[in-house]
């Protein structure tokens, strides 16, 4: 079965996104794709994640148009690190348990 379609820009659409939300169980009305995205910035910056990453995970365009057209780093290894932490999150919320520490790898990076 696939849940999420992709728009003519090849982007997973608002739509297909939310079909997944629908699919995991959570009721239309009870969370919505931005309050996702919300939620998982602030509890990100305010657990030590850098914000370049977080800005990356949501694909954010950072800087002004010099930076933008010279910076095309994917952070693929903090990104990975950072995912998987908000997966860990993610499933602690679920289940009423205390919300994981950021990985050190992630945060010895950029101090």
């Amino acid at each position: 079965m696939v849940l999420s379609k992709r728009g003519k820009s090849g982007h997973i659409t608002n739509t297909g996104l939310s079909k997944v939300l629908r699919a995991a169980g959570i009721p239309q009305g009870e969370h919505c794709l931005h309050g996702f995205r919300s939620a998982f910035e602030t509890l990100a910056l305010e657990a030590g994640a850098p914000k370049a990453i977080c800005e990356r995970v949501l694909f954010h365009v950072a800087g002004d148009a010099t930076e933008q057209a010279y910076n095309r780093t994917k952070y693929l290894e903090p990104v990975r690190l950072l995912l998987q932490w908000w997966a860990d999150t993610v499933d602690a919320l679920r289940d009423g348990e205390g919300l994981p520490a950021m990985p050190e790898p992630l945060l010895a990076a950029y101090r």
